[in-house]
């Protein structure tokens, strides 16, 4: 582990895997919560897309990483899609699920009050989704991380997957571990910001929530 910090081998090979788990899980936050409200609140897209989403989710990202090899070489493309095909879904159905849990007297109010459809969104379908959005985003974030270790072991060169590979393959165990934490520490220290963030801006759910 020293060794790895003192060569500087480390910082290198963190900052592309940096670098692409934040392209990747940008998005599909983006990707994920504009799906998730279009599922959750148009019917006609719920029935044209929900088959066909609930297909993909039902098998296994893991799967998809020789496609995406293919698609995109070996480099950070093919890892960027997979760690996003990973994240995606969580958030995705999250967000539908909290549309679709918003009380209809609420809106049925909203609009009694002169609401338009876009104050609607706004004001009452948002904030109530909001909780439902901060649980799909921790669980992506999550996903992401396990993709990003994959798509680097089993496809990159470079990034703390593929170092993670290398030091295993030279029975540095000692090392390899150390990677795995790093990946383990960020990944939870990520979930945490969430929650902390999650709190101030729907503290009305996460009042209770203590992990």
């Amino acid at each position: 582990a020293a060794d790895l910090i003192s060569t500087g081998e480390l910082w290198s090979h963190l900052r592309i895997s940096g670098i692409e788990w934040v392209i990747g899980y940008s998005g599909a936050v983006v990707l994920g919560v504009l799906l998730g409200l279009a599922m959750g609140g148009w019917k006609p897209f719920t029935r044209l897309a929900g088959p066909y989403l609930w297909a993909v989710y039902a098998a296994p990202w893991v799967a998809f990483q020789p496609l995406f090899t293919v698609w995109f070489g070996y480099g950070p493309e093919a890892v960027v899609f997979l760690l996003a095909t990973a994240a995606v879904f969580p958030i995705l159905f999250n967000a539908a699920a909290g549309v679709e849990a918003v009380d209809l007297e609420l809106t049925r109010c909203a609009s009694v009050f002169g609401a338009n459809t876009v104050n609607r969104v706004w004001r009452v379908v948002l904030p109530a989704t909001t909780p439902f959005i901060f649980v799909g985003l921790r669980h992506g974030a999550v996903q992401a991380t396990l993709g990003l270790l994959v798509g680097e072991i089993v496809g990159g060169s470079v990034g703390l997957g593929a170092l993670i590979s290398l030091k295993t393959a030279q029975f540095q165990v000692g090392a390899a571990f150390f990677l795995i934490l790093i990946a383990v520490l960020f990944t939870s220290a990520f979930n945490q910001s969430l929650l902390a963030l999650g709190r101030r801006v729907a503290p009305w759910y996460f009042e209770g929530v203590r992990t």
